[in-house]
Formats: C-alpha cells, structure tokens, sequence
C-alpha cells in the first residue's frame, strides 16, 4: 500500500476515510437545508402573523377615531339638548342630578293657581325632560315621579315628540320616551 500512496499520494484507507467525511459532512447539510427550510417557514408564519396583527392594529385604530368621531358628536348634540332645555327653563341642567321622583313635586312647581297645569307650559317640559334624563321613561312612571296629572304629562310628551326632542318606542305593551340623540351620516 505504500507504493500506491507514493505513486497516486492516496491509499485505499485514505479514500474510505475521505469517503466517510464526505457522507457526514452530506448529513450534515441535509440537516442544516432542512432547519433553514424550516426557519425560513416559520420567518413566513411569523410575516403572516406581523401583517395580520398589524390589520388588526389599523382596524382597531380605525374603531376607535369612529367612536371618538361619535363621542364627539353625541357631546355635541348633548349641549345643543342643555342649550336649549337652558332656553325653555331659564335654569341650568344637571346631568348628573341625583334627583328621584319625590324631589320633582316641589311646593314652588305647584302656585295658587293650581299648580303646573294651570299655566307652566315650560315648567311641565323642564319636569318631565328632567325626568326622562333621569332614568323615568313610560309615561306612568313619569305621572308618578312629577306629580304632573295624566293629561298634561300626554300633552307635553306629544309636543316634546313633535319637536324632535324626544324618541318614543314600544316595550311590549308600554310606551318608553327617551331623550331623542341625532345620528348623523
């Protein structure tokens, strides 16, 4: 074996070692094409999931300027709605009255006169938007809680409708108002 060393530079042992380090190192990128194949799909998974996220970052974005677009706009109605509940009453609303339906049937709301009915058109739409806002929406409950007798509470819900003011729908067999909000396109 000598001689085929000297003449050719390599032996038989030679070749079956080089033979050996050629299949490992074959394994060896097999093994390493194989990770790369997989980094490379998990890197795809990964841009898929950044672009999903980040879709969801715009749509979600987009959400919530249309909810403060809204906001903006309900405030802006709620003003107009005091603004003009200021002009009809000559006093200030309170949005956040704790008042409940004793505290509406005041000695003053009741004059010699007999009371709201017999003159106070705008005092009746002050009780009984006052009323709405806090809570009281069939028009049972708001004779009750004012103390307005039945014909006028009527009276002055279907003038306040027809104004625009007020919203009315149907709960099963009852009537319900609430202050009318705007929606605008």
């Amino acid at each position: 074996m000598g001689l085929m060393r000297l003449i050719l530079g390599f032996d038989s042992r030679d070749y079956y070692e080089l033979k050996e380090r050629v299949e490992r190192l074959e394994e060896r990128i097999g093994k390493l094409e194989e990770l790369n194949s997989n980094l490379r799909s998990l890197a795809s998974e990964q841009a898929a999931v950044i672009e999903l996220l980040k879709s969801e970052l715009s749509e979600a974005n987009d959400t919530i300027e249309a909810l403060e677009a809204e906001v903006g706009l309900l405030r802006s109605r709620l003003e107009e709605i005091e603004a003009w509940m200021k002009e009809r009453e000559h006093v200030e609303v309170n949005p956040d009255s704790d008042m409940d339906g004793d505290e509406y049937r005041g000695a003053d709301l009741h004059g010699p006169a007999g009371g709201v009915e017999a003159g106070g058109d705008e005092e009746a739409e002050r009780i009984v938007l006052e009323a709405i806002r806090n809570g009281v929406s069939s028009p049972s409950e708001i004779i009750s809680a004012t103390g307005l007798n039945k014909h006028r509470v009527y009276a002055v819900l279907k003038k306040l409708s027809d104004e625009g003011l007020l919203e009315k729908r149907r709960d099963g067999r009852r009537v319900r108002y609430s202050i009318k909000i705007p929606v605008e396109n």
